[in-house]
């Protein structure tokens, strides 16, 4: 058999974690669902699946294998540029979404404590300064109308927003992963980005 390198199957482990999960009642017999993310992800299970079998016919065991299934996902860095691009740098992937709900996620990024989305409204300065240097339309008014939106505690915007981020990082990485880097919390209460502020790099 040829040589297994153990970083890298631990690599592949963590990439596609959730799909793998398929592997713990019979390892080498059972079909990988596909990945809901993308195409590489999916290619990418199926490359464990190979790695998996090999790996039985090495001598590790599918009790060993499962323990890496579980083993905690060491989280990336986020960087912000000075283009205002979202880099998770460590897995090397950026994150993509629009101007408001980055606008949303920088605002939340910057605040480690968080809060509730009643209290927007006392930072729409803020957040109109972030917006403004992101929005691709140069009309004031309507990206003042945005705002107004956004931080109005009687309309649905940030909600919108906000799932729009989860969806954005659920998009490029496992939940177990993404959740550490989306708005969350519960609802009427404070809200906040839960990873941990040394991980994140402002350019």
């Amino acid at each position: 058999c040829m040589p297994v390198d153990e970083s890298r199957v631990r690599g592949i482990f963590h990439s596609c974690k959730e799909s793998l999960y398929d592997l713990y009642e019979e390892i080498a017999d059972e079909e990988l669902e596909p990945a809901q993310t993308s195409p590489e992800l999916n290619a990418l299970a199926a490359e464990a699946k190979d790695v998996i079998e090999r790996l039985l016919l090495s001598g590790f065991s599918a009790e060993v294998i499962k323990g890496w299934l579980d083993q905690k996902v060491k989280l990336s860095r986020i960087r912000i540029t000075k283009r205002n691009k979202i880099l998770l740098v460590d897995y090397d992937i950026e994150v993509k979404m629009g101007p408001l709900p980055k606008t949303v996620f920088l605002f939340f990024l910057r605040h480690p404590e968080g809060m509730r989305f009643v209290d927007l409204q006392d930072y729409k300065q803020e957040i109109y300064e972030i917006y403004s240097s992101l929005a691709v339309s140069d009309d004031l008014d309507k990206i003042e109308r945005s705002v107004d939106l956004l931080t109005n505690p009687f309309d649905n915007s940030i909600n919108e927003k906000c799932t729009m981020i989860k969806y954005a990082f659920q998009k490029v990485v496992a939940d177990d992963i993404a959740s550490n880097y989306y708005v969350s919390g519960k609802q009427g209460h404070t809200m906040k980005i839960p990873v941990d502020r040394k991980l994140v790099e402002w350019e």
